[in-house]
């Protein structure tokens, strides 16, 4: 067959992207179903793992969770407004797509001004902070596959403020990532290959976006942060500079930062050129070197992946949590900081209102997942990274 012939029998994922042979019937990275046939094959399959998984002996610490995905937390932007200004009862039609009033100019509360989402053991908060106009941050977070699995992925967005568009492109990223991670959680395929091939859906996601250029402002584009957990296994993928940390049961082993900032300040430091407080103060320290858009540059997400030993607690946070912890050393006070019994809602929320009480300069997103190993998935040997 020549070479020709043989790319024109070749099709992609309408998942993943992944490329796929005509008699697949599943996508071999994401296992999404390719036909009809696999399709109704898989609904028989995912009924029969509910309920084994509703009957699993596993010692679940989360009895009583959602077996099902929950709904993303990314609802409509600012503009599209159905409700009148909340301080002169001026109509919709007089408040701006950033939000105003025009005719007594108060900014009016955004549907993503503030949001929650509680799954008991994973949540997530989001908040527009105290200085920006609009939250241009979004985090998606869902339980995937059965409880016994302990599934669950979650993504973090932060909108570049300097591009158009940069709420949708986070959003829009946000859910593209997290659609390609909960179908291998929820299946089968590697969490690692799945977490690449997600962070080019979120791209994918955002250059389809409809914008119209300017000389000021960029082409939509934000950055991404990924956890997919299952069976004690945790990929976490980033591109740009939100970050995701483990801390362990023992306080004294300390946080793990499991995330490298893919900004200015960081290639400083790697190559030697400043030291970290030096970098941190250079005026251009945030700007990041690696983005999900039209303009990034065309490299792979880089990927950590990790099977720990005992539970720990995962923490994925955008820049407006960070900033004011910026050191792990300093993260990692803030956490001690805080009640040790403190459910994932509470530390979310906890974490979020510091952040607005030391300033709130930007938006913030905290995302909070507390990972019981099954006994028979751990590893006596401790834990064991790869990055790439």
């Amino acid at each position: 067959m020549t070479d020709e012939a043989e790319a024109a029998t070749v099709s992609i994922c309408p998942v993943c992207g992944a490329a796929v042979e005509p008699r697949d019937q599943f996508c071999e990275v994401c296992g999404t179903p390719l036909t009809e046939e696999a399709r109704a094959s898989e609904g028989s399959a995912g009924d029969a793992a509910r309920t084994m998984g509703g009957a699993s002996g596993t010692e679940d610490a989360f009895a009583g969770a959602p077996q099902t995905h929950s709904t993303p937390t990314a609802p409509a932007g600012p503009s599209g407004r159905t409700e009148p200004c909340v301080r002169c009862g001026a109509p919709p039609a007089d408040i701006d797509v950033d939000g105003y009033c025009t005719v007594c100019g108060l900014l009016q509360p955004g549907p993503r001004d503030h949001l929650e989402l509680d799954l008991g053991w994973a949540a997530g908060v989001t908040d527009r902070g105290r200085q920006h106009p609009r939250n241009e941050d979004a985090f998606h977070l869902e339980l995937a596959g059965p409880a016994a699995d302990f599934g669950v992925v979650a993504v973090v967005c932060d909108g570049v403020s300097s591009s158009v568009r940069a709420e949708d492109a986070s959003e829009s990223a946000a859910a593209a990532a997290a659609t390609v991670l909960a179908a291998v959680v929820g299946g089968a395929g590697s969490l690692a290959d799945a977490t690449v091939h997600a962070a080019d859906a979120a791209t994918r996601a955002v250059m389809a976006l409809p914008w119209t250029p300017t000389d000021q402002m960029a082409s939509p584009a934000c950055t991404l942060v990924s956890a997919a957990c299952r069976l004690g296994q945790v990929a976490v993928g980033w591109v740009g500079d939100s970050r995701a940390y483990w801390l362990g049961p023992d306080p004294s082993e300390g946080l793990l930062k499991l995330t490298v900032d893919d900004s200015w300040a960081e290639a400083q430091i790697e190559t030697g050129r400043m030291t970290e407080g030096e970098a941190e103060a250079d005026p251009r320290s945030h700007a990041i070197t690696r983005w999900i858009g039209a303009d990034a540059p065309d490299v792979d997400a880089r990927v950590i992946t990790m099977t720990p030993a005992l539970p720990g607690r995962l923490l994925l946070c955008s820049d407006g949590l960070w900033n004011y912890a910026s050191s792990t050393d300093d993260m990692a006070r803030l956490l001690d900081s805080q009640p040790p019994d403190a459910t994932p809602i509470q530390l979310a929320r906890a974490l979020t209102t510091f952040a607005l009480t030391a300033g709130g300069h930007d938006n913030i997103t905290v995302v909070v997942i507390d990972l019981p190993i099954p006994p028979a998935e751990r590893d006596t040997d401790g834990n064991a990274d790869q990055q790439r």
